[in-house]
């Protein structure tokens, strides 16, 4: 049964997002070549991860309509440390037992050209060591509530 074509769209100041069968990558001069991750996940051309981001989307929805914004966040942020904490704990014993876990090929560092002198290294460990004690002192005198409005 022969069709009729379809009426021409009224032209929009946004641009129609790529048709399923075209990489989002190929629209890049209409600025939707930005972000190709989300276009793969909406029309699911990775099927796990389009089935992941709509169940950990879904949870989240159903979660804030049953609790506030801040114990949602609050427990996702341990659901994350959970996760993560016995992961780096179980890499650091391999490592101190003298058998390191092999790096993914991914993630192997490439070499790079411009190492830092002795006294750089020196100057950015001062830096950091002196941005971490003030953060730890920040975060120690707000959780011990040594002043309550402050930690309110």
């Amino acid at each position: 049964v022969p069709r009729a074509p379809l009426p021409e769209p009224s032209q929009s100041s946004v641009p129609p997002p790529p048709p399923p069968d075209q990489p989002a990558s190929a629209s890049g001069a209409d600025g939707q070549g930005e972000w190709p991750i989300m276009w793969e996940l909406l029309y699911w051309r990775a099927p796990e991860r389009s089935a992941l981001a709509l169940l950990v989307a879904l949870v989240a929805l159903g979660c804030l309509s049953r609790f506030s914004a801040i114990s949602v966040g609050a427990y996702g942020a341990l659901a994350v440390l959970v996760v993560t904490v016995p992961l780096r704990l179980h890499q650091v014993a391999l490592r101190a037992l003298g058998t390191a876990p092999p790096e993914p090929p991914a993630r192997a560092q490439p070499e790079v050209p411009g190492v830092l002198s002795p006294e750089q290294q020196q100057r950015w460990a001062r830096y950091l060591a002196r941005h971490v004690v003030t953060a730890t002192r920040t975060l120690t005198r707000l959780f011990l509530v040594h002043s309550v409005p402050e930690s309110l």
